[in-house]
């Protein structure tokens, strides 16, 4: 797994949601800088920062860390395809509520 890898996964998925990463970092609990540095694969992510963004995204954690694996496994590929789309899915679902709830 590489953080720039884990970062691009976060910031296509958050910026699904449609937020900004103040109101990201709100969500998840954690501080504006670190949605930036992990963003940007300056940083890498521990289970205890990982384990809050994900759940701010509705998705679970490890299917995070599976999309941000480096291997060529086709078997891996393939689940990593299937993972993003089911995060993609849920995440649009979670911004379809944010929208509703800010109406």
């Amino acid at each position: 797994m590489t953080e720039v890898k884990l970062g691009k996964t976060l910031k296509e998925l958050r910026t699904l949601l449609g937020v900004s990463q103040a109101r990201f970092a709100e969500m998840a609990g954690v501080a504006e800088h670190t949605i930036c540095l992990v963003e940007s694969g300056s940083r890498a992510v521990h289970n205890s920062t990982l384990e809050p963004i994900a759940v701010a995204l509705g998705v679970d954690a490890s299917v995070i860390r599976l999309l941000s694996d480096d291997s060529q496994d086709p078997f891996v590929v393939k689940l990593q395809e299937l993972g993003l789309r089911n995060c993609r899915t849920k995440v649009k679902y979670k911004a379809k509520h944010l929208l509703e709830q800010n109406d």
